[in-house]
């Protein structure tokens, strides 16, 4: 190929790009042997702030002229640039009647709108590598003129007013669009103004102003933006940079940020490390885009952004990678593993720390840092853009960032029915659904068989950092996720998607670093059955333990249905064990252990091993099995499809409760970091014990501590605890105070909730606005204003007679 001439030194390609930039004329083409050559013109002379604007777009592109040619991880992202330019322009063909033969614009309708955005961004990989200084590619001008054939192509038979849009929306309003608009940037000094006009008249034929809600409020934005950057429209801009704001501010219902850190899109379904992230990225780099120029934002919405950075993204990330639980459907995509998605959000930390306060900015900061020092499984400057590189390089080794870790928490997110407890040695996490939140989303053809995500899954993250990346969601059996009920037979694809159920019973309380949370469940059933499972599952979180309860467990739709303690993939399966009551379970076999006490999975690396303990025995199963799957099993979708082979080892541990039970029940505590010997001494004396375990309500003691979930009012009296309607509590008895946090997990509750502790209270210490201490003495009696408390926590402490 002509790109490819054996003369090619990066000094004749600055020559060559030099040529381009002489007198505004460039003769494009001669050495390309594709015909006739071209004569493209520049631009005439831009407003100074246009210009600017351009030029800081163009250096948060391709890092500008101050990139160190010398640096290793520069180099690196060379060749990742000059890889993926190389192999698209290996078979781009701007003379036919589609560019690339695998995008031939011959499917269907969604296909044909995928193959549109999918044919821009190949187009702005390889205008990347033209513009980026040390590329093999830069300035070459046989390359700069099959894109601009390209473009001309595609906006005259693809991409232009008066198409209808079929497919998806997204496709060509943000999507395709967002890429021209780029590569167009890229290409600036080779475009003449028609060129430029006619691209751009095609963005503004789809993308007009900002539209929408949530990220795709921000991702039209962005392009509204980078049009009016390249056609010098003030007005445009204006609006662009006024359309930031809703997609910042708090709301209550729908999509977008909620007060208790949530995010929401697609108006039921949690999507912090999704579209929430989307907004993090682009917001984060709009709002430096625009930093310092007529149009910068200054809305006190960004204090929104702030908080929820902090606040709603930091809590879900843990040494690189962004958690599962709240990545809905891209836990479908091999390209978007959670380590790659954390990566994204430390980089979009990393440039809002530029904006934000200087307390804000030491921390995200600090957590970049943090992110090189500890992420063992992926190095962030291996995945860092060539733009990013020099920032992220200070960070990692300036002597004025101290490395600092995601703050030990322990959150409930009411909004989302999602919870993360995270402690110094492990991370868990647990994803939940309700009558206010979808079970999981399937669209276009992603996350198939995502089932289980959101039915009580949970998750357990340590220095294992590759547990839930490598390949993890396309092995991993679907049908036996962690902490789920469910039926052993594996549903059809896409089946409950975006259920909502009937049940309101879904949150809990907090208090400190322990947690009552529970789930009032019921699985989808097609056809609006009643014969569906049914359960009531809590979560009692205690410190370094985690105590799991079920009961009521019944179904009547023919099926086997179980509980999954563990479906752990090992990393090391010749050096990982699972063992149950000390017998170790050899690869490829299965085995149901009668009454046993505990179970144990050993990790590949200090720290990485977890204990499960039964209180009272329990018949449990055990498997250790190799599975083989590939994305396209949970991806259907075009772009994400891949149909390779990889094949991973598991330890899985499950209850059966048999086919239809009616009143089945099982308990368990999980023991993050506890080698075997230590899980057996734990079972003879458990620290954590399950006081009751019914339906009408689940608590456990550990020390002082006792926590408890009211079903429903009529509930028998727990550890001198009597409530009056159904809610979550915990309760701690400590020398001469005594202190209850109360949670509604309904959400619903509109009268005031009565409680009766048997304790004596002398006085008042402290107490939420919402608790009206009725009486202290014989015995205690509270009365909790939960109305409108969307199921946060309140807390009253006593001091004790």
């Amino acid at each position: 190929m002509a790109e490819n001439d054996s003369d090619d030194t990066p000094a004749r390609r600055l020559t060559r790009r030099r040529l381009l930039r002489l007198g505004g004329l460039a003769l494009v083409g001669a050495a390309t042997g594709l015909g006739t050559p071209m004569l493209l013109g520049s631009c005439d002379e831009s407003p100074d702030e246009f210009s600017a604007l351009r030029s800081r777009w163009l250096g948060l592109l391709t890092g500008g002229d101050e990139v160190d040619l010398t640096s290793r991880a520069v180099v690196a992202a060379l060749d990742r640039i000059d890889s993926a330019a190389r192999s698209h322009l290996e078979t781009l063909d701007p003379t036919g009647r589609f560019l690339w033969p695998d995008l031939p614009f011959d499917g269907d309708d969604l296909e044909r709108s995928i193959d549109i955005r999918r044919t821009f961004e190949r187009i702005d990989a390889i205008a990347l590598a033209f513009a980026t200084r040390g590329s093999r590619f830069e300035g070459d001008a046989a390359v700069a003129e099959r894109l601009v054939r390209g473009l001309d192509w595609m906006c005259e038979h693809r991409y232009h007013g008066g198409l209808e849009q079929t497919g998806n929306w997204y496709n060509w309003q943000i999507g395709a669009p967002m890429r021209l608009t780029s590569a167009s940037l890229l290409l600036h000094e080779v475009l003449d103004e028609d060129r430029i006009q006619r691209y751009m008249d095609a963005v503004d034929a789809f993308c007009p102003e900002p539209a929408l809600t949530g990220a795709n409020r921000i991702w039209t934005s962005r392009v509204v933006a980078q049009r009016a950057a390249l056609a010098n429209d003030d007005a445009k801009l204006v609006l662009a940079r006024d359309g930031i704001a809703p997609a910042l501010r708090l709301v209550t219902s729908g999509d977008g940020f909620y007060a208790d850190g949530s995010f929401i899109q697609h108006e039921n379904h949690p999507y912090t490390g999704g579209y929430g992230l989307g907004i993090l990225v682009s917001a984060s780099w709009l709002l430096t885009l625009l930093d310092g120029s007529p149009w910068q934002f200054r809305g006190s919405e960004l204090d929104n952004l702030f908080t929820w950075a902090r606040e709603g993204m930091e809590p879900w990330l843990h040494k690189g990678s962004l958690l599962s639980p709240v990545r809905g459907r891209y836990i479908a995509r091999q390209g978007n593993q959670d380590h790659a998605a954390g990566h994204d959000a430390v980089r979009a930390l990393m440039r809002l720390a530029s904006l934000a306060p200087p307390d804000l900015a030491r921390d995200f900061a600090g957590l970049v840092r943090h992110t090189v020092d500890e992420d063992r499984f992926t190095d962030l400057l291996e995945t860092t853009p060539i733009a990013d590189l020099a920032q992220v390089g200070e960070l990692a080794s300036g002597p004025a960032v101290r490395s600092r870790a995601t703050t030990p928490m322990t959150r409930l997110f009411p909004m989302m029915d999602r919870f993360v407890h995270r402690r110094p040695g492990f991370t868990f996490a647990l994803a939940m659904s309700s009558s206010r939140i979808a079970t999981y989303e399937t669209v276009g053809g992603e996350n198939v068989r995502g089932w289980h995500t959101g039915s009580g899954a949970t998750y357990v993250y340590n220095d294992d950092l590759g547990h839930y990346d490598d390949h993890y969601w396309p092995t991993v059996d679907l049908t036996r996720l962690p902490g789920t009920t469910a039926a052993a037979e594996e549903p059809s694809v896409s089946y409950g998607h975006g259920h909502i159920s009937d049940r309101d019973w879904v949150g809990g309380a907090i208090l400190e670093d322990a947690a009552a949370i529970g789930m009032d469940f019921k699985a989808y059933v097609s056809g609006g059955s009643d014969s569906g499972l049914t359960a009531k599952k809590s979560w009692f979180v205690l410190g370094d333990e985690v105590a799991a309860l079920g009961a009521g467990i019944a179904s009547a739709t023919g099926q086997q249905i179980q509980t999954t303690v563990e479906n752990r993939k090992l990393q090391d399966p010749s050096v990982q064990e699972l063992r149950v009551d000390g017998q170790a379970l050899p690869a490829g076999t299965e085995r149901m252990f009668a009454r046993a006490r505990w179970a144990h999975v050993s990790g590949p690396g200090e720290g990485t091993d977890i204990g499960y303990v039964f209180p009272g025995r329990a018949d449990v199963r055990a498997r250790r099995e190799s599975r083989t799957g590939a994305w396209s099993h949970i991806n259907y979708s075009a772009q994400h499809r891949d149909d390779t082979p990889h094949t991973r080892d598991y330890a899985t541990l499950w209850f059966d409760h048999g086919q239809d039970p009616t009143e089945a029940a099982y308990s368990y505590i999980v023991l993050p970091g506890v080698r075997a010997a230590a899980a057996a001494a734990y079972a003879q004396d458990p620290a954590v014990e399950v006081l009751t375990n019914s339906t009408y309500v689940q608590s456990v003691r550990r020390g002082d501590v006792v926590a408890a979930n009211f079903w429903r009012d009529g509930a028998p009296t727990v550890a001198g605890i009597t409530c009056h309607g159904a809610a979550s509590i915990l309760l701690v008895r400590q020398d001469e105070l005594l202190t209850l946090a109360v949670s509604d997990p309904t959400q619903k509750r509109e009268d005031p909730l009565r409680i009766n502790l048997g304790d004596k209270g002398a006085s008042v210490s402290s107490r939420d606005p919402r608790v009206d201490v009725e009486r202290l003495t014989p015995g205690i009696t509270l009365a909790v204003d939960l109305a409108g408390a969307r199921g946060r926590t309140s807390v009253v402490s006593l001091r004790l007679v």
